[in-house]
């Protein structure tokens, strides 16, 4: 959403650059524009100076300056053809500003946000027949992003937006966050590369982000700005499994390794975020160990109270007694698989006591809705894709 708002703001600049032959006069006009776009955004103040220029030619100067905005731009024409070159000699614009306007409109969770930084516009080229050809650049630096819902913060966020064959406006571009805050959650070095389709489609080409000493990559995906929606699949790799036991308290209380896996997520303006299907295992080659969840019973339940290793297996299903892995692997299905399981858990290893030198497989199913199991500590708009 911030990239959206970055290029519809290039957008306005690039459209309205278009300069019609320019008439034989000299001098000043001067006005205020309102957007009827976006209710609420600063009013404009503009100035046009026209003048003579070298080989029968004129020159236009505009100034435009508002509340947060400042903008310096120039064309050189022939009054007869209105061919002649285009440029932004500066143009300086507050985010904050402008987004108290577009999050009003945009409402929902977005209507609280709050965006910072500088936007700054380049760019300049040939007119032909009014028309601007050329090329233009956005940046925007020194940005923070907070959302309220899901709880989500961004410092250190800029990007650059390239427009590189005008008068068309699509786009390229790269979106870098340094420091992201999700749910608690610290993630860093974030980086996103994209393109943009006019009239409003976005292909996001790559994104990934370091978290839990491990990394994140989402595959390519596509958002149509209009429809406000965003469904990808996020890859894992050597994310640590004692950080990640925090979201599964309900079974396990400890772990220790590395693991990989993918989730696929959603996102709606409506519906808030959600996840669905995906599975987790351990990375190979890295030694694993977990304590579970206290579950009286999940083992020796299934011995006879004659059996000796009865006291050593309470021990390991009380989580008293850690179990050193072979193997670990989750698969999550929200909306229930073929047996209408909603998640399903298989430990197998070793328990870490001398007194049990005995295999061990533990398999888990989980009927209900995950979000029972999964505690992601998002808010109450976090759901599990098809639970009930």
């Amino acid at each position: 959403m911030r990239r959206a708002v970055l290029l519809a703001l290039a957008s306005t600049c690039v459209a309205h650059a278009a300069w019609p032959p320019l008439p034989p006069l000299d001098g000043e006009l001067a006005g205020k524009l309102t957007s009827t776009l976006v209710s609420g955004a600063p009013e404009l103040g503009w100035k046009l100076t026209l003048q003579p220029a070298a080989g029968g030619r004129r020159r236009a100067e505009i100034a435009v300056d508002a509340e947060g905005t400042r903008v310096r731009a120039h064309a050189v024409v022939d009054p007869t053809t209105g061919d002649g070159e285009w440029g932004i000699d500066s143009a300086e614009i507050d985010a904050a500003v402008w987004w108290r306007a577009v999050a009003a409109k945009l409402g929902g969770d977005f209507a609280t946000a709050t965006l910072s930084g500088k936007i700054t516009v380049t760019g300049g080229g040939a007119l032909r027949a009014g028309q601007p050809a050329g090329a233009a650049v956005l940046a925007f630096d020194g940005g923070r992003f907070v959302l309220a819902k899901p709880a989500l913060e961004i410092t250190g966020l800029s990007a650059r937006i390239e427009v590189p064959a005008l008068p068309s406006l699509d786009a390229h571009g790269t979106l870098l966050l340094p420091e992201m805050r999700v749910a608690g959650v610290a993630l860093r070095a974030g980086k996103v590369v994209f393109a943009f389709h006019a009239p409003g489609t976005l292909d996001v080409t790559e994104a990934g982000v370091a978290v839990f000493d491990g990394v994140l990559k989402a595959s390519p995906f596509r958002v149509v700005l209009a429809e406000l929606a965003v469904a990808l699949t996020v890859k894992f790799d050597g994310l640590r499994l004692d950080e990640l036991v925090l979201f599964v308290p309900q079974a396990l209380a400890e772990a220790h390794g590395r693991a990989e896996g993918q989730i696929a997520f959603a996102w709606t303006a409506a519906g808030g975020l959600s996840f669905g299907d995906g599975w987790l295992r351990l990375a190979e080659g890295t030694p694993a160990s977990v304590r579970l969840a206290p579950v009286p019973g999940l083992i020796t339940g299934q011995l006879p109270p004659e059996n000796p290793a009865r006291s050593a297996l309470s021990r390991v299903e009380l989580g008293r007694t850690p179990i050193s892995l072979r193997l670990l692997h989750a698969e999550f299905h929200p909306a229930g698989d073929g047996a209408g399981r909603t998640a399903t858990l298989k430990l197998e290893g070793e328990p870490v006591d001398p007194q049990l030198i005995a295999p061990l497989r533990i398999d888990v199913n989980v009927a209900g809705p995950l979000d029972q199991l999964v505690r992601l500590g998002l808010d109450d708009r976090m759901k599990t894709r098809g639970a009930p």
